[in-house]
């Protein structure tokens, strides 16, 4: 995985998820009813304005406050 060779970090350590949304939803990107992502269609491609459920996002940072690598473990 990419972000292993580059010796990235691929967990969220010593943080509580809820910590993490709240900071997330005071960001500057957000609104009062989710946050603004910019995702890439391809590499170079961005796109902006993507919402992503609140429910997936907190899913995702659990997982990542777990330690999880999102290949089902």
């Amino acid at each position: 995985m990419l972000l292993e060779e580059l010796g990235l970090p691929l967990a969220l350590t010593g943080v509580e998820t809820d910590a993490v949304l709240d900071a997330m939803y005071r960001d500057k990107k957000a609104d009062d009813e989710s946050i603004n992502f910019v995702l890439l269609e391809r590499l170079g491609e961005p796109r902006t304005g993507c919402d992503v459920e609140p429910s997936r996002l907190r899913g995702v940072v659990e997982m990542l406050a777990g330690g999880g690598n999102g290949r089902g473990g």
